[in-house]
């Protein structure tokens, strides 16, 4: 039997990213997010989902990008944490169009450079896409400390 891996291709604003298929939980509508005011410019809402809150973030805006305007193809995907917070059970992330799902094998992921900014591990391309992989435990923390100050 083959090693395999489900991933997902997220699509924020400029740039994909790629993770495991277990990180993601649902994707919502944007019309579900409550802006909230006095944060990070990259903490762009708090979403109620199944009676839980959490913060939403703009990874264009963690990028210091210009963020694309919030139309009817932006979409909230809710994460799974890789770290436990005592803040929040999920995080959410700005998505422009709907995630892709596709199985991988190892050996179909190429890196193609190792990244400076904290928040991204690595560029790379899977099956001839280019993606990057996030920093989870990172945007995480940061997160945390965005909506804790």
């Amino acid at each position: 039997m083959t090693d395999t891996l489900r991933c997902i291709f997220l699509p924020v604003d400029g740039k994909t990213l790629i993770l495991p298929y277990t990180s993601i939980v649902e994707v919502v509508p944007l019309e579900n997010l409550k802006p909230v005011e006095g944060r990070e410019a990259y903490v762009v809402g708090e979403l109620e989902w199944q009676e839980i809150k959490f913060p939403v973030m703009s990874f264009a805006k963690l990028d210091n990008e210009p963020a694309s305007p919030l139309n009817q193809k932006a979409h909230i995907a809710i994460l799974n944490l890789v770290i436990e917070t005592k803040v929040f059970d999920f995080m959410g992330m700005i998505l422009y169009g709907f995630p892709t799902m596709k199985t991988i094998r190892p050996s179909d992921i190429k890196e193609l450079s190792a990244c400076t900014e904290p928040y991204l591990l690595m560029e790379v391309a899977a099956r001839n896409q280019h993606a990057y992989i996030p920093n989870l435990e990172w945007i995480q923390q940061k997160l945390a400390s965005a909506v804790t100050s």
